[in-house]
């Protein structure tokens, strides 16, 4: 099994874990669900301490010992620092990065001069000091020389090399990180949104809460609950466990009594949707100074889900999908291969031309909205009835819903009047509540798009963030995630400053949401084969193949909403695939696919 395949599946198993405990206890039938707050952090494994340096050790030696134990993080990397000398061990930051290399086997390391070790490595991904992990694609060569001095008659590292943070194994950065989602409460919505963060093994609970207290990342800042007054902090750096309750107590510094009411709730909120994701802890408890509770209005005796403090952790449930046929649309059962499904919650659908292509439906299907065969002019069917907007720009996208909240059309494409300097294109939405017959398409604010086009869009569930593919005026794809901006009535107008997944993809051509941490694309991996596939993008992972090459061209992806391994490709040729295992087999009968809510 490769490191990649390892890595893969440690993080698929935690987005199965999360999506089980979503489900547990809660209805089928609802399309939006609230996440259960407990499940259980990956098995524990066993970080062997390494040994440290040997007496009498060649310079080289102490070097390789350094670096072999640069995989234990315990007690801020103690064995590690034994190699350095007093005044390097000082200047010595590990966190800043880690540089995930092949394996110790693939170092070269030689003497370039009596008190100079130089070492070569391959690196295949790199842990940034936020924990978001980054592929590079094709392995890089990274080149270090540590400069060596004797102390007390043995050698030791005085220098390390310029920004040197930290270098690990593939195999020993599998055994000793795990991912993690940590929560950010959007105020707007009353939702929280999941970003994933590579954690050390040891001190995980610790780790994850001193998470929920740094600043957000930058694309969701604009959105989510401002941070807690400067200086809030653990108050001693753990966070302890009581194994017979399972309660976690967050302890803070008494700069959290400043906080607003909003800023509490937030945080109580983020606390209890984060940690309740690590083994053994049931619920939450934050305290200032040791001593009371951070009080905040309504603010339960024993809270224990994200629920309690009026947030949700949206989770879809899309029992049946919408599948085409020519002009016909119907209900089917993804469970049976595509056999016609039938409910009394089940809306009749309407009958949609072939001229009009890019279908998307509402969570409800009560609402179809589609895109001209030549790109020009959206038009919604509300019930039977079909309303045509007049054109109001060209190169329209496949448009999209939000499951969750208010109820809201998504398109993009190239303005008929464009913005004053500006070349790229227009983000509108539309409101679904208002009369379908007056409803107009409104522009969002983007103004970090420039002359860039957007070729796909697709909403999350939870209605606060949405994925885009982006094409430079170089032509050159790229997959970026912005937060929706909503002005004080709860209306979208602007989209964030991008943050750019998935390097190492090119000819990016569609885009669609797997989960609320997880995005699918068809692309060419750089590192792959050259053909255009389906792949898995996690916010802050690696890139990962979504089966083999099913040897058609593809037109579209389409993600349910339940994880990686529910997932449909549609081909250039209107053949509609189902995502089996590690292959793709055809659905029979329908020449397009429409995944409601999104």
């Amino acid at each position: 099994m490769t490191r990649r395949t390892r890595v893969l599946l440690a993080f698929l198993t935690m987005l199965v874990v999360g999506a089980l405990s979503a489900c547990s206890g809660l209805p089928a039938s609802s399309p939006v669900q609230a996440r259960a707050s407990i499940a259980p952090e990956p098995g524990p494994v066993v970080n062997v301490k390494p040994p440290g340096p040997a007496p009498g050790a060649s310079a080289r030696d102490i070097v390789r010992g350094f670096l072999r134990a640069n995989a234990y993080a315990t007690d801020d990397y103690s064995v590690a620092r034994e190699f350095l000398t007093g005044g390097a061990s000082a200047v010595w930051d590990p966190k800043t990065e880690l540089s995930i290399n092949t394996g110790e086997r693939d170092f070269v390391d030689s003497m370039t001069d009596p008190q100079t070790v130089s070492v070569t490595a391959r690196q295949t991904a790199l842990l940034d000091s936020d924990g978001r992990l980054r592929d590079t694609a094709d392995p890089q060569t990274r080149t270090g020389s540590f400069t060596m001095r004797k102390i007390d008659g043995q050698w030791r590292i005085s220098s390390l090399p310029k920004g040197f943070g930290a270098w690990v194994s593939e195999d020993d950065f599998d055994v000793s990180y795990t991912a993690q989602r940590v929560y950010y409460a959007v105020p707007a919505t009353k939702t929280l949104v999941a970003d994933v963060r590579w954690f050390p093994l040891g001190g995980l609970t610790t780790a994850l809460a001193r998470a929920v207290l740094r600043p957000p990342p930058a694309y969701l800042a604009p959105i989510v609950t401002a941070q807690m007054p400067q200086g809030t902090l653990l108050r001693v750096d753990a966070v302890p466990v009581d194994t017979s309750t399972g309660v976690a107590t967050v302890d803070l510094t008494s700069a959290a009594l400043g906080a607003t009411p909003a800023q509490r709730t937030a945080l109580w909120a983020q606390m209890l949707a984060t940690l309740s994701l690590t083994r053994g802890v049931r619920s939450v408890v934050i305290t200032v100074d040791g001593a009371a509770r951070l009080e905040t209005p309504d603010l339960p005796q024993d809270p224990t889900t994200p629920q309690d403090m009026g947030y949700t952790v949206v989770q879809v449930n899309r029992p049946n999908l919408i599948g085409r046929s020519g002009d016909q649309l119907r209900w089917f059962d993804p469970a049976t291969s595509g056999t016609p499904a039938s409910g009394a919650d089940m809306v009749t659908l309407p009958t949609v031309p072939k001229t009009w292509t890019q279908v998307a439906a509402s969570a409800d299907g009560r609402q179809i909205a589609a895109v001209s065969a030549d790109g020009t002019t959206m038009s919604r069917w509300v019930g039977a009835r079909q309303f045509t907007r007049p054109v109001f720009g060209t190169e329209l996208t496949r448009p999209s819903f939000a499951s969750h909240g208010r109820t809201e059309i998504w398109v993009a494409g190239t303005p008929l009047t464009p913005s004053a300097g500006r070349a790229g294109s227009t983000v509108w939405f539309v409101s679904a509540s208002d009369p379908p017959q007056s409803a107009a398409p409104q522009p969002v604010d983007v103004p970090w798009l420039g002359s860039a086009t957007i070729t796909a869009i697709a909403v999350a569930a939870d209605g606060n963030r949405i994925a885009m593919v982006v094409r430079s005026a170089s032509g050159a794809t790229h997959v970026e995630l912005s937060a929706i901006v909503r002005d004080p009535s709860g209306n979208p107008s602007a989209l964030s400053t991008p943050l750019v997944v998935g390097d190492g993809l090119s000819d990016v051509r569609d885009v669609t949401w797997l989960d609320d941490s997880t995005v699918g694309v068809l692309a060419r991996n750089d590192a792959g084969d050259g053909s255009v596939h389906a792949i898995q993008v996690p916010i802050g992972g690696l890139l990962a193949d979504l089966g083999q090459d099913p040897k058609q061209p593809l037109a579209a992806i389409r993600g349910v909403g339940d994880g990686p391994s529910d997932v449909y490709l549609v081909t250039t040729g209107g053949r509609v695939l189902i995502h089996e295992g590690a292959t793709w087999s055809p659905v029979n009968g329908l020449t397009g696919l429409v995944v409601p809510g999104t």
